[in-house]
């Protein structure tokens, strides 16, 4: 018997994926951060490496994704700018 996701399921998985990006650009405008072109290159070679089978070229994974791979810079500089200024208090 072959397992699926529900209807549900996606939807939930949506609408998590939508708020996490909400706040991500939401701080990303905040704090002013961006990511460099440098950055994004790299990402998408990292993420080509795991797409291989799937795509002719770097290039193509990356027209066919760009909308996603930019969310995952974005994402990407939030979160380190995250870490580095974070704080603990006791």
């Amino acid at each position: 018997m072959k397992k699926t996701l529900s209807k549900m399921s996606w939807t939930n998985r949506r609408s998590r994926l939508s708020k996490k990006k909400l706040v991500v650009e939401a701080i990303a405008k905040a704090e002013g951060i961006n990511y460099s072109d440098k950055e994004y290159k790299d990402l998408v070679a990292e993420e080509y490496q795991y797409n291989t089978e799937k795509y002719d070229s770097e290039a193509e994974y990356e027209k066919k994704n760009r909308e996603s791979l930019k969310d995952n810079a974005l994402s990407s500089a939030v979160q380190k700018w995250i870490a580095k200024h974070a704080t603990f208090s006791k």
